[in-house]
């Protein structure tokens, strides 16, 4: 079993967001046929200003500016 793993930079942006739908729609599909690789799928997006209410199994949001050195940092260090 290989764990996948995906960083959608700007997850609540258009384009980022419709990523963001289109991992957890190919995840949700991959649980109905029982696709163990991808099933497992971990999906990491980030915001800037407010935590979006938006949630689902295996989607972790983190925090960032990515103009922000600082804030690369901060979300590189913490422990999701």
């Amino acid at each position: 079993m290989k764990q996948k793993n995906y960083l959608i930079i700007g997850g609540t942006g258009g384009i980022g967001q419709a990523m963001v739908q289109a991992l957890l729609q190919r995840q949700h599909l991959a649980n109905e046929q029982s696709d163990t690789d991808t099933a497992h799928t971990k999906i990491y997006a980030t915001y800037h200003k407010s935590q979006p209410d938006f949630a689902a199994d295996h989607l972790y949001w983190i925090s960032m500016d990515v103009s922000d050195e600082d804030s690369i940092e901060q979300a590189i260090t913490r422990k999701i």
